[in-house]
């Protein structure tokens, strides 16, 4: 498969838009109203995002459910306006207890991973006073999951003496940066990660 440059990058995301835009309107959507899946359900991918792979849309994000709340859901689709729920992608069971607290999901982002085989799921890993702000990492062989928590860490390393002369709540000077808002993607076969 032939590398895709930034611009090829853009114009594909802008060519796709345009027809989730087209098809969306064909089908009466209406943004600010709820989006239901088609078993009826209000789809639950708060702070998302979208993976293409052979043909078919899967659609990661925080699953807000009451029962399923810290979870990933995963919504696959042909067509980017019908939209079948496949189960949690990532459960909250699944995720470590950090200092003896839970951790939930922010931001799920899922790419693939040619060379291993894998899809890869990155995401702001957090506790209830979010001062851990890590990021997860977690894989799975298939799109839709299970997802296996690999690590958490926080990529930015403390080589600027974060907080040197501060409270430090979020531990930076012994942990490095923190990590919050983030996306992933892949340009010309290399991933990023970038917040």
């Amino acid at each position: 498969m032939k590398p895709r440059t930034v611009s090829q990058t853009a114009a594909n995301l802008m060519t796709t838009l345009v027809c989730w835009t087209t098809l969306a309107a064909a089908a009466d959507f209406r943004p600010g109203e709820i989006w239901r899946d088609t078993a009826g359900q209000p789809i639950q991918t708060h702070g998302g995002g979208v993976l293409l792979h052979q043909d078919t849309y899967y659609w990661f994000g925080e699953d807000r459910t009451p029962d399923q709340r810290g979870a990933v859901a995963c919504y696959s689709s042909m067509n980017l306006l019908e939209w079948r729920r496949e189960g949690p992608a990532l459960s909250a069971d699944a995720l470590p207890a950090m200092n003896g607290r839970r951790t939930f999901v922010e931001r799920p982002k899922v790419i693939f991973n040619p060379r291993t085989k894998q899809f890869v799921m990155w995401m702001h890993l957090e506790q209830g006073r979010y001062h851990l702000a890590h990021a997860g990492i977690a894989t799975s062989r298939a799109p839709i999951g299970p997802f296996k928590f690999e690590r958490a860490l926080r990529p930015v390393a403390n080589t600027n003496d974060f907080r040197a002369q501060a409270p430090d709540p979020n531990q930076e000077k012994i942990f490095g940066g923190t990590f919050r808002d983030m996306n992933l993607f892949v340009d010309d076969g290399r991933a990023y990660v970038f917040y």
